[in-house]
Parts: C-alpha cells; sequence; structure tokens
C-alpha cells in the first residue's frame, strides 16, 4: 500500500471511481483472519507445548536431580483433600492416601494403602470409607478391597508444580486470578499475560493497517 500511494495508484484507482474501502478491504479482511489464527495458535498450541516441555525436562533432562519417589504429598481438587504419604511418578503409583471430603451435613473420609492411576481414575485398594453425621459422630463404615476414584485430570498434575502463566489457557488464566484476588494475592503478572494474548493477535492488524 505504501508503494501504491508513492507512485499514486491509489489517486488513479479514486480517480477510476474505486473507493479507499474497497481497495483496503481485501487486506483488512487479511490482517484479521491472520490475527484470528494467531490468537488461536497462543490459546491452543502454546501453552499446551510450554507445559509438554515443562514436564519433558523435569522427568527427562533433570532426572538425576529429581527423585522418581516424592513423600508426603498434600493437594485439593473442589472440596475433596488430599494426602498422599508415597507418591511413585514413573510407575503412576501412590502409597498411604487420605482423601478427607467436606460436606455440609456429612463429611467423609477414606483411606487407603495404595492406589494406582489408569483410564482418569484412580483404583484405591486395601482401604475404609468414614461418613460422619452433622455432629461429627461415625455414621457409616465400610471396608474395601478395591474402589474407583474418578479425577479427570493428568496424574502429574496433581504432584508436580501447577502450570506456569505461558503454560495456561485464557480461561486458566481468569481462574488462577479469581482465586488470587480472593485470596489478596498479586494478580498482576497473570494480568500481563492477558493482555498479552491480545496484544500479539491485534499488532498483526495494527501493523496492516499502518503498512
Amino acid at each position: 500500500m505504501v508503494r501504491m500511494a508513492k507512485d499514486q495508484e491509489l489517486v488513479v484507482f479514486q480517480t477510476s471511481g474505486v473507493s479507499l474501502i474497497r481497495i483496503f478491504r481485501p487486506v483488512l479482511v487479511f490482517m484479521l483472519l491472520m490475527g484470528g489464527l494467531n490468537f488461536a495458535f497462543n490459546e491452543l498450541v502454546v501453552p499446551a507445548a510450554n507445559r509438554a516441555f515443562s514436564q519433558t525436562f523435569q522427568y527427562q533432562i533433570q532426572s538425576d536431580h529429581f527423585p522418581a519417589l516424592r513423600s508426603q504429598v498434600v493437594f485439593r481438587i473442589l472440596n475433596q483433600f488430599f494426602y498422599v504419604g508415597q507418591v511413585n511418578a514413573q510407575e503412576h503409583r501412590v502409597r498411604d492416601v487420605v482423601i478427607f471430603e467436606t460436606n455440609a451435613d456429612s463429611p467423609k473420609i477414606i483411606s487407603a494403602q495404595g492406589a494406582t492411576w489408569s483410564s482418569g481414575t484412580w483404583r484405591l485398594r486395601n482401604g475404609q470409607i468414614y461418613q460422619l453425621d452433622a455432629h461429627g459422630n461415625l455414621s457409616y463404615y465400610h471396608r474395601f478391597e478395591e474402589a474407583v476414584l474418578p479425577m479427570g485430570q493428568v496424574f502429574s498434575e496433581y504432584f508436580f508444580p501447577p502450570k506456569s502463566p505461558k503454560e495456561m489457557t485464557l480461561a486458566e488464566l481468569k481462574e488462577r486470578i479469581q482465586l488470587l484476588e480472593k485470596s489478596g494475592g498479586d494478580s498482576r503478572p497473570l494480568w500481563m499475560e492477558v493482555y498479552l494474548k491480545f496484544s500479539l493477535p491485534f499488532g498483526c492488524v495494527v501493523f496492516g493497517v499502518l503498512g
């Protein structure tokens, strides 16, 4: 477009009855398309690739510094609190599991000697289930040899460092920001990542118009 303006070609188009909007329309459509593709790539491909690289780096490159076994791991999923005595990341096995589920009327405690990960579920073995009433008294007790617990996440997500901002999608960033703001934490670095997701695609449109 700069070259066309320099050689007076835009003037020729206008004198021929072709409006500037018609001239610039293909360029704008192309820039918007490139911006959309850029946003989709940064949202769908880049976070997953960064997470895969991070996990590969931990498992392979630094395998001598990061032991395969981890002890006394604690994490939370919604209203469930998990304590795991020992984690074998390579074999996807855990030992000494205690799960405390907080419900308004009847809290539940599940303990098991061990568990294995398979197809999005934990298979607990040799455990007990304790159900408490509203007053904290035992209202139900059951022993089991094997129980299936749906988890719905990748095994390593529970026992290794959480995702960094560059490994998160836009929805995950907003969820983390809400949690930080509710707890009084500093959410500005996460907001920067949110703005960056929009600024790079929008830059394609801006430079296309300026060009």
